[in-house]
C-alpha cells in the first residue's frame, strides 16, 4: 500500500469520527433533517466568506459558514414557531433556498471561486493528499488530515466538557430549563459544532457523504444502546468500519470513494436494521410472536379457570371448542396448548378435556391481577 492510500484512509476515518460525534446529538434530538439542512446551507456561508477574503484557505470561510448554519436553525425555528407550518416543512423551505442561492453564486462566479457543484455534492477523497502542509520546506503530510483532525479533537473535548449539559438538553429539556440550564443555548452550540464539522469536511467528503456520516453511524449505534456515552463510543466505530469497507470496495470497483463509503453506510444500516440482536426487524418480529403466544397462553388459562369456577368445565373446556372460543386456527391452537403443557400449566385428558394444573391456576390468577 502506497503512502497516498494510507493518507486517504486516514483522512476518511478521521472524517467519519469527526462527523459521527455531533451526529449522535442530532439523532438523539431527532434533528437529523436539520443536520441535512445545515450540511447544504453552509455552502452559502463558504461562498460569502470567499467573497470577503478572496481565498478558500482562510478561517473566515469556516466562521461565515457557521453563521449561515446557525441562521438556518434560527429561520427554521421562526417559521415553525408561528404554528402555521410544521418543522419538517420549514426545513424543506429554508435549506433548498439557501443551497440554491449558493449554487447560483457558484455558477455565476465559478472562475473565481474554483468550486463546482459536482465537487460540492460528491467530494473526492482521492485528491485530499495533494494539498500538503509544508513548513520551512518540510512536508508534514496532507493538510486535510490536520484540519479535520483538529475539528475531531474539538468535538471530543466539547462533548466531554459539556456532557452533563448535553445529556440534560437531549433527554429532558424541560428539567434542564428548570435547573438553570438553557436548552436553546445548548441547541445553538450543537448546531454551530455541526456547521464547523460540515464545513471542514466539505472539501474532502462532499455534502452527500457528510450527511451519511452525520446520520448513519449514530443510527447504527442506536440499535445497540440508548446511553449517550455508549453512543459516543459506538458511532465512531461504526463510521470507521463503514469507511474502511467503503474505501476497499471503491478500490476494487474503481468508483468514487465518497460514493462507495456512502453506499456502504446504507448497506450496513440495512444489515443492522434487519439482524440487530434485540432491536432488529427479525428480533422485533420474534418478540411480537413471543408476546402474542404468551398473551394467548394467559388468555387460555384464565378462560379455563373461569369455567372451572362456574362449574361448566366439562362442556366448555374441551380441546375442540377452544379454537371456536378464541377464533384461533388449528395450528395456532396446538401451539398455545403445547406451550402451556410444556410449562406445566395444564394437561389434556383422554377425552380431550383440557384440565388446569395447580401451576396453571396460579398463573391464571397472576394474569388477572397483572
Amino acid at each position: 500500500m502506497i503512502n497516498a492510500q494510507l493518507e486517504i484512509i486516514l483522512i476518511a476515518c478521521i472524517t467519519a469520527i469527526c462527523c459521527s460525534i455531533p451526529g449522535v446529538l442530532l439523532v438523539l434530538r431527532r434533528m437529523t433533517l436539520l443536520g441535512d439542512a445545515i450540511s447544504h446551507s453552509v455552502l452559502l456561508g463558504i461562498i460569502i466568506g470567499f467573497f470577503i477574503v478572496n481565498t478558500i484557505d482562510s478561517p473566515i470561510l469556516v466562521l461565515s459558514a457557521g453563521i449561515v448554519g446557525l441562521l438556518t436553525v434560527v429561520l427554521v425555528e421562526i417559521l415553525a414557531g408561528t404554528k402555521l407550518i410544521k418543522i419538517d416543512a420549514a426545513i424543506g423551505v429554508i435549506y433548498p433556498f439557501l443551497f440554491s442561492v449558493a449554487v447560483i453564486l457558484i455558477s455565476l462566479f465559478s472562475v473565481q471561486v474554483h468550486v463546482d457543484t459536482d465537487a460540492v455534492l460528491m467530494g473526492e477523497l482521492a485528491f485530499a493528499p495533494l494539498n500538503r502542509l509544508e513548513i520551512n520546506g518540510v512536508d508534514y503530510g496532507a493538510m486535510s488530515a490536520y484540519q479535520i483532525g483538529g475539528v475531531m479533537l474539538l468535538n471530543i473535548i466539547l462533548c466531554f466538557i459539556f456532557y452533563k449539559e448535553l445529556k440534560l438538553a437531549i433527554f429532558d429539556p424541560n428539567y434542564a430549563a428548570t435547573s438553570g440550564f438553557k436548552p436553546k443555548t445548548v441547541l445553538y452550540g450543537m448546531m454551530l459544532m455541526v456547521s464547523i464539522t460540515v464545513v471542514v469536511a466539505f472539501e474532502v467528503a462532499g455534502s452527500i457523504m457528510v450527511v451519511a456520516l452525520l446520520v448513519g453511524p449514530a443510527i447504527m449505534a442506536s440499535y445497540f444502546t440508548k446511553r449517550l456515552w455508549a453512543m459516543f463510543f459506538l458511532a465512531p466505530i461504526a463510521g470507521v468500519i463503514a469507511t474502511l469497507l467503503g474505501y476497499w470496495a471503491s478500490h476494487l470497483l474503481t468508483v468514487s470513494i465518497a460514493g462507495s463509503i456512502t453506499t456502504t453506510i446504507g448497506l450496513l444500516f440495512m444489515f443492522i436494521f434487519i439482524f440487530a440482536p434485540k432491536t432488529g426487524m427479525i428480533a422485533k418480529a420474534y418478540q411480537r410472536h413471543t408476546m402474542r403466544a404468551e398473551f394467548s397462553v394467559n388468555m387460555l388459562l384464565v378462560h379455563l379457570w373461569q369455567h372451572e369456577v362456574i362449574g361448566d368445565a366439562r362442556e366448555e373446556n374441551m380441546k375442540g371448542t377452544i379454537s371456536t372460543h378464541f377464533n384461533w386456527n388449528g395450528e395456532f391452537t396446538e401451539l398455545v396448548l403445547n406451550s402451556a403443557i410444556v410449562r406445566g400449566f395444564l394437561q389434556v385428558s383422554d377425552d380431550n378435556t383440557v384440565q388446569l394444573l395447580p401451576e396453571g391456576r396460579e398463573q391464571a390468577c397472576r394474569a388477572m391481577e397483572g
